[in-house]
């Protein structure tokens, strides 16, 4: 009998394994693997001059988690690289973006050693976080950038991964 209330809404039955293994605990080492794996890909193109526009915009965007994670207060200390790579990462940008298109141009040493640790201390910050929230603070990021009329594009690790080999 309800006396006269609403009935409650039967809840979804879940495994709570499965609840714990996606919200509580950390990202797997293959899902950690595959973030490096991005990372040293971006990297590595930047640093052989055969980076187009989307490697700057992945790393400008895993800066925008890294941030997200920093004022969120899970792990905290390290605003002025965050600030560094941000920087480092407009210039190459403003710098490449012409008239006429893209044009890859050589890094700056400041630079390079800017994205350099950045990359090292996101790769820190992931580790020290759950699955859930690094979820989270993504979709945060993503709707803040959709809120502020930037459109958003998925870009695949395999179209960041660029042939060194000539």
């Amino acid at each position: 009998m309800t006396h006269g209330r609403k009935p409650r809404k039967p809840r979804l039955v879940r495994n709570p394994l499965t609840h714990a293994n996606e919200h509580v605990s950390g990202l797997r080492p293959h899902e950690l693997s595959n973030v490096q794996r991005t990372l040293d890909d971006c990297l590595a193109a930047l640093r052989h001059v055969r980076y187009e526009r989307e490697h700057i915009q992945a790393l400008n965007t895993f800066w925008q988690i890294s941030q997200e994670i920093e004022r969120s207060g899970i792990v905290k200390g390290f605003t002025e690289q965050i600030n560094a790579a941000q920087q480092a990462a407009t210039a190459i940008f403003n710098r490449c973006e012409t008239p006429s298109g893209w044009h890859a141009k050589p890094l700056r040493g400041p630079e390079l050693a800017a994205l350099d640790d950045m990359a090292y201390y996101y790769m820190f910050q992931i580790r020290n976080v759950t699955y859930g929230e690094l979820h989270r603070l993504q979709n945060k990021v993503i709707h803040r950038a959709k809120s502020m009329g930037h459109g958003t594009e998925h870009i695949k690790a395999e179209q960041l991964h660029v042939d060194l080999v000539d």
